[in-house]
């Protein structure tokens, strides 16, 4: 199993627990602050921008290591020797803020990818399995795409 499989299964396991989750939330606070029950588009909608958030909050560390790995390759003289080695000097130099540099950026894309994505996936899972698949996997594997 290749590096980026195994890094995207727990990630896509977060996502749609998290998502879940989010769901079931809603649907509560809005069934006893008495708003009754809500539009399943909106729902999805706000579970899609939480997921959103969720994912930033684990995923940036990553793209700042990413990306400063990416940029050292530029450099002549190069400012990291390994993925460790930038883990630790960004640690060292800005501590754990410096992990959350690009926070914002990946939150407006993560937070316009999920909620976009969560809407079409609940729109089209009951498409797909009630119109061409019948009730098996398949539908929720391809809807997940």
């Amino acid at each position: 199993m290749s590096a980026p499989l195994l890094c995207a299964l727990p990630w896509r396991a977060v996502k749609l627990m998290s998502f879940y989750q989010l769901t079931k939330l809603l649907l509560t606070i809005a069934l006893v602050t008495g708003l009754g029950e809500p539009s399943s588009i909106l729902v999805h909608l706000l579970a899609g921008i939480g997921v959103g958030l969720i994912e930033s909050l684990i995923l940036t560390p990553f793209e700042v290591v990413k990306i400063s790995i990416m940029s050292d390759q530029l450099r002549i003289e190069k400012v990291y020797r390994s993925e460790w080695d930038c883990w630790q000097k960004i640690y060292r130099s800005e501590g754990v803020r410096g992990f959350y540099r690009g926070y914002v950026a990946t939150s407006y894309r993560q937070v316009v990818f999920s909620s976009v994505y969560f809407v079409v996936y609940q729109w089209l899972r009951p498409v797909l399995l009630l119109r061409f698949l019948g009730w098996n996997q398949a539908c929720y594997f391809i809807s997940g795409l």
